[in-house]
């Protein structure tokens, strides 16, 4: 019994061990001159899931005298079969005053609780060692040396820049000086071919189960479906005329297989909306492929894809009025600002030849 409730204890005590959170810190160096940087690396070990918060010190002093120059970003290794995780993040640090610093243990946030390095870390400045035994080598300050003009990447940027700033200035002035009316372009998505509209809504009835359901409604939307495509496709109104009106119509069609097919959709229809006749889950399936048949058998393919509709909407004379005082002002800003540059540019160029 003795040795049941040791295990017990000891199982409990590993647990805990594998639960708790681990936070280390050390420096590569603990000492460095002035000005030089050393990397403060800081390593937790927690449970997987939990968020670990680091203190984000860039640009700060971690303590005074010394300050946070970069912080890199999250390294992470997973442990124990993805139930532990190890986060480091590494401090680069630096410091203009010679003096020992204490470091203090960095601590990070875990799962809402704060938790601490076991101990600080001592780190020390020194100044750098100026040799006063060869002060005669100092030879003084040497003469003066004529200046040379090269032409370099900033000067090719620096001139496309006034370029451009001159261009935009006129460009920007002109526009708003034109009595041309301003409109505003709208790109619409071409228009979709007759069969793709019609075998999109043929898809939507599969979708929606009327072929089970059968009966009225579902004759009734498939011959709308096919009344529309009719019209779209051969330009008549064949929305508003009866089924026979329409096989008329279309006897010029030469294809008698899909004239006969689409005859017996408009009969069985006629049958279903008028004499209550009751149909079958084959036939109204049966009837389904029939329309998908002749949709297909009377289709135009274009050759060339269907072009974007640009409409030109026309702007209202208030907005007109506003946008071009707009294009005035930023028109006048960027020749000023080209005339600053063209005077920088030419004040570097006296200095530098005359």
């Amino acid at each position: 019994m003795r040795k049941i409730g040791l295990l017990v204890l000891l199982l409990f005590s590993l647990q805990c061990m594998q639960a708790q959170v681990v936070v280390e810190n050390r420096l590569d160096s603990t000492e460095i001159l002035i000005g030089q940087q050393v990397r403060f690396q800081v390593k937790v070990t927690a449970d997987a899931g939990q968020f670990i918060e680091f203190p984000r010190l860039k640009g700060q002093e971690m303590i005074p005298g010394v300050e946070v120059v970069d912080i890199t970003s999250p390294d992470t290794t997973w442990l124990n079969n993805n139930k532990r995780i190890c986060v480091e993040r590494t401090y680069l640090l630096t410091s203009f005053d010679s003096a020992l610093y204490f470091l203090p243990p960095m601590s990070v946030v875990v799962g809402g609780k704060r938790y601490a390095a076991t101990k600080g870390i001592g780190l020390k400045v020194n100044t750098v060692a100026v040799d006063t035994t060869k002060v005669d080598r100092y030879y003084g300050p040497r003469a003066d040396v004529e200046g040379v003009f090269e032409w370099n990447a900033f000067w090719y940027f620096m001139s496309v820049l006034l370029v451009l700033l001159f261009v935009g200035s006129v460009v920007m002035i002109y526009r708003s000086r034109s009595k041309r009316p301003m409109v505003r372009r709208k790109i619409l998505p071409p228009p979709l071919p007759p069969h793709q509209i019609a075998q999109q809504e043929i898809e939507k009835i599969k979708q929606s189960g009327s072929i089970e359901r059968g009966g009225k409604a579902y004759y009734m939307e498939l011959t709308d479906v096919l009344r529309t495509y009719i019209e779209q496709r051969f330009g008549f109104n064949a929305c508003k005329m009866t089924s026979p009106e329409i096989i008329d119509h279309l006897m010029k069609v030469d294809n008698e297989e899909a004239l006969r097919e689409l005859k017996q959709i408009f009969e069985t229809a006629d049958l279903v909306k008028f004499a209550k006749y009751d149909t079958q889950l084959n036939e109204n399936d049966a009837n389904l492929l029939k329309a998908v048949s002749f949709i297909n058998s009377t289709k135009v393919e274009s050759k060339e894809p269907p072009k974007p509709i640009i409409q030109e909407i026309p702007v209202s004379q208030k907005r007109q009025l506003a946008l071009r005082t707009v294009m005035l002002v930023l028109g006048i800003l960027i020749a000023l600002a080209a005339a600053v540059l063209l005077y920088y540019i030419g004040e570097f160029l006296y200095q530098t030849f005359m």
